[in-house]
C-alpha cells in the first residue's frame, strides 16, 4: 500500500485473485473509516482486468482478503427481506480454535481451558441484518471425525458453507487443511462458499504461518481466506456477515 499523501484519499494496490493482475486504485479514506472492521470493496469488471472481485480491507488499509466473484453483485449488497437458516460447518484439525470462534460468534465469550470437542457439536444463534433475520447453525466438527464414515459424511448434508481453521502458530494445520478441503468437496456436489481461517492471530509472537502463506494455499485451493482471533474476536463476526453475504449472492439459501 502506497500513501497518495491526501488526508481524504489513499493509494491502495489491489491483486486480482484470478490472474494476478495488479493496480493502484486510489479509495476514499471516508469509506473505510465508517467501517468498525472490515469494508467489503467491488472491483467490477476492466477496473483492474476482466475479472470481478472483492477484496477485505480493514482499518489500517490492509488487505485482509479476496473474494472471486462469478457473478454480477448489486453494489448496495442487501440481504432479502426474511427469515432465513444458514448451516456453517467448521472443519479443521485439533485444538485450531473451531469451538473457541463458535462461541465467540454465538455466545461473545472465550475460554482460555482447552476443551477437545469429542464428535460434533451444533450451536445456533439469530442475527438480524436490517429487515433480514439469518439464524446460524454452526457444526463444529471434531478432528476426529476425518476418517470417511457414514456418520460423519452425514454432517455435511445441507451444507451452505464450510470454514477450514487453520493455528497460526501450528504449521501442520495448514498442511492438513488440504485434507480437510478435499473431503468436503468429495461429499458436496454443489459450489458453496470455503474460507480458510488463520485463527490465534493474536499470539504475535508464536505465529509461524504468514498472511502471504495463508493466502497462497487459500489460491491453492481456489478459495477464501480470513485472519482472525476467537480470544480478541476480531474479524470473527466479519467473517459469518460475508459467508452470509456469499450464500446469498450464489443463492445457496
Amino acid at each position: 500500500m502506497e500513501d497518495s499523501g491526501s488526508k481524504s484519499q489513499r493509494n491502495l494496490k489491489f491483486v486480482c485473485p484470478t490472474c494476478k493482475a495488479e493496480k493502484v486504485l486510489l479509495i476514499s479514506e471516508s469509506i473505510i473509516s465508517q467501517s468498525k472492521n472490515l469494508t467489503t470493496i467491488s472491483i467490477q469488471k476492466n477496473e483492474i482486468c476482466e475479472h470481478h472481485f472483492q477484496a477485505f480491507v480493514d482499518k489500517d488499509f490492509k488487505i485482509r482478503g479476496y473474494q472471486k466473484v462469478d457473478f454480477e453483485i448489486v453494489s448496495e449488497k442487501k440481504f432479502p427481506k426474511g427469515d432465513f437458516i444458514m448451516k456453517v460447518i467448521l472443519l479443521g484439525d485439533y485444538k485450531v480454535g473451531k469451538t473457541s470462534i463458535t462461541r465467540r460468534f454465538v455466545e461473545d465469550t472465550f475460554e482460555e481451558n482447552y476443551l477437545s470437542t469429542l464428535h460434533m457439536e451444533i450451536s445456533k444463534v439469530k442475527k438480524t441484518f436490517g429487515e433480514t433475520n439469518v439464524t446460524y447453525m454452526c457444526w463444529d466438527i471434531a478432528a476426529q471425525a476425518l476418517p470417511s464414515t457414514p456418520s460423519s459424511n452425514r454432517f455435511y448434508d445441507g451444507a451452505q458453507s464450510i470454514i477450514i481453521v487453520v493455528d497460526r502458530t501450528r504449521k501442520i494445520t495448514l498442511q492438513n487443511a488440504e485434507k480437510w478441503y478435499n473431503k468436503s468437496t468429495k461429499l458436496i456436489s454443489r459450489r458453496i462458499p470455503f474460507f480458510l481461517v488463520g485463527n490465534k492471530s493474536d499470539l504475535d509472537e508464536g505465529i509461524v504461518i504468514s498472511e502471504d502463506e495463508l493466502k497462497d494455499f487459500a489460491e491453492k485451493l481456489d478459495i477464501n481466506f480470513f485472519l482472525t482471533s476467537a480470544k480478541t474476536g476480531e474479524n470473527i463476526n466479519d467473517l459469518f456477515t460475508i459467508l452470509a453475504q456469499m450464500c446469498f449472492e450464489s443463492q445457496n439459501f
